[in-house]
């Protein structure tokens, strides 16, 4: 059993702010488009995302290059919007993704 990566306040708070401009792409089908048109800058998959959804997403951001972290549950990263529980969020401003990747650790992709 693995340790939940849980948000905190600081990246909770970048996502709202990323959300509220527009540089969120919430959801699977969002944020598949998002990395397929080359927009996604960082995508955040939930630990408790499904396994063929972080094979998938996992497969994609490798495909493409994008850098990603597994950081907290599908509902810390729709709270963290005002949403729903989102599995998967694509970051598509630089800003938002540079400061994000700075405060969530890199670690090993957990399925």
């Amino acid at each position: 059993m693995r340790a939940m990566n849980h948000l905190d306040d600081r990246s909770r708070a970048l996502l709202g702010l990323g959300q509220r401009a527009g540089r969120i792409m919430a959801g699977e089908a969002a944020a598949e488009q998002a990395i397929r048109a080359g927009e996604a800058l960082l995508v955040l998959l939930a630990v408790n995302a499904g396994t063929a959804t972080a094979r998938r997403f996992l497969r994609l951001c490798r495909e493409k290059g994008i850098p990603y972290r597994q950081e907290g549950t599908r509902e810390e990263l729709g709270r963290a919007i005002g949403k729903s529980p989102r599995a998967v969020l694509a970051v598509t401003g630089e800003s938002f993704a540079l400061a994000l990747m700075k405060k969530l650790p890199e670690r090993d992709f957990k399925e």
